[in-house]
């Protein structure tokens, strides 16, 4: 991962929303955190957390037309892109981590072997 996502989903997050979540990725790592609102409830057990916690973990693209993006179902919304970092172990990849964080975009574009499969969060194929 190289680049920066800005989150364009609320997150619920500790009993708080976290708004605008940025991560700059270098290298595969987040090297730093922003937000619009509540950033800390995002990092919370981040700098404690041991392993892998600032590694790129996982991508998703949500297929369900029956949800839309927001809180809790996000990550199942036809189009939205869902981005993890920290651990993975529970998707079998190999990051060992004590933190694990996931953020959305409902209007991400996706280009796979330079074909778009997402277009502004609508799912092509």
């Amino acid at each position: 991962a190289e680049g920066t996502f800005v989150a364009d989903v609320k997150i619920p997050s500790l009993g708080t929303v976290v708004d605008a979540l940025s991560w700059p990725f270098h290298q595969g790592r987040v090297v730093d955190f922003s937000a619009k609102r509540n950033v800390r409830f995002a990092q919370s057990g981040y700098a404690d957390a041991t392993g892998a916690k600032d590694m790129f973990g996982t991508l998703g693209i949500g297929l369900n037309k029956k949800v839309a993006p927001g809180y809790l179902t996000s990550s199942y919304a036809r189009g939205t892109l869902s981005l993890g970092i920290g651990d993975n172990k529970p998707f079998d990849g190999a990051n060992e981590s004590s933190y694990g964080f996931e953020a959305y975009q409902s209007h991400a574009t996706v280009v796979l072997d330079g074909k778009p499969i997402v277009e502004e969060g609508r799912l092509l194929v």
